[in-house]
């Protein structure tokens, strides 16, 4: 509890914290709200549901509910990964998050070859983005790793 409560005094000032049998560096807490790659996530993830809206009802515990699921879990992961104190925990944040988007990616493949989604529909543009995106800002967390 005392460690705890000296690492939550010291989070905003990029502080080394002693514990028990370690030290580490604590970083300021990241507010996912302001990181492009959290709106675009959230973006991307409103759109998989329009898109999965119109679904048959025969597959609203099947592929419907797998997209929804790998898109919500982009910008959640994300915004998991804000919270941690450490630069190395965020990026693994951020890794779970790039291998949500390829189930999301996948799964959205094989809804256009089922025909339930088109070829060109805006939300295969916007899974494509992100995915750019994403990739993008992990290799720059993990430079300064």
């Amino acid at each position: 509890p005392q460690n705890a409560e000296r690492r939550t005094q010291n989070a905003s000032r990029n502080a080394r914290v002693e514990g028990p049998s370690h030290t580490r560096y604590v970083l300021p807490m990241r507010n996912p709200r302001s990181l492009e790659i959290w709106i675009d996530s959230m973006d991307m993830a409103e759109q998989v549901y329009r898109a999965t809206s119109s679904f048959p009802a025969s597959e609203r515990h099947g592929l419907r509910a797998q997209m929804t699921r790998s898109a919500v879990s982009v910008p959640s992961n994300i915004a998991e990964g804000c919270s941690r104190d450490s630069k190395r925990d965020f990026h693994r944040f951020l890794s779970i998050a790039a291998g949500s988007l390829e189930e999301l990616e996948t799964q959205a493949l094989l809804a256009v070859r089922l025909g339930l989604i088109r070829e060109g529909d805006r939300v295969i543009d916007a899974i494509a983005q992100t995915k750019a995106k994403l990739i993008r800002f992990r290799q720059r967390v993990a430079s300064d790793l």
